[in-house]
């Protein structure tokens, strides 16, 4: 089945080698895999199953590995539209009702209209260098993914996205 965690598995058995880059990393795919499975136990731990966590960050490789990590441990993920406008921006995070924010340095402002727990990326990305192993324990037709539209004729709108997931077993 083709899902989210078992893509990355299949990326990581097939080009384990190749490398997810950011601007001052570069990780190749097994490593980065690794991660993934100790950011989703610890995300199993902040009971995310069935949660909705909103991620505010450009696109690096630890936006990357908690897209992953949250919906392996069955968390609905909200990438959150940095390209939409403050007044928007405040608006998705309510309306999605998203009850943690991760956030990058450029996002620290949503800190002020976002009632839920906050946690800064780089806090986060620690977890992932503590080795644990998740329990996998979600549904193929759990939730994963909310997305919004971008609200060219009104307020965004919320599209819930499902996915059917297994296990990351290397």
């Amino acid at each position: 089945m083709f899902t989210i965690p078992y893509l990355l598995d299949r990326v990581a058995k097939l080009f384990s080698e190749t490398e997810v880059v950011g601007t001052e990393v570069r990780i190749g795919y097994r490593e980065i895999s690794g991660r993934i499975k100790s950011l989703a136990a610890y995300f199993e731990d902040l009971g995310v199953k069935n949660r909705v966590v909103a991620v505010a960050d450009w696109n690096t490789p630890e936006f990357f590995e908690l897209i992953y990590a949250i919906t392996a441990a069955g968390g609905v993920v909200y990438p959150v539209n940095i390209r939409l406008p403050p007044e928007q921006i405040a608006y998705t995070l309510q309306k999605s009702e998203s009850q943690i924010l991760i956030y990058s340095d450029d996002f620290a402002g949503l800190t002020k209209v976002f009632d839920g727990e906050k946690m800064h990326i780089r806090e986060v990305a620690e977890k992932g260098d503590e080795g644990r192993e998740p329990s996998f324990e979600v549904k193929q037709d759990d939730p994963a993914v909310m997305l919004f539209t971008s609200g060219t004729t009104g307020l965004p709108k919320a599209v819930d996205i499902l996915t059917k997931r297994c296990s990351m077993e290397l």
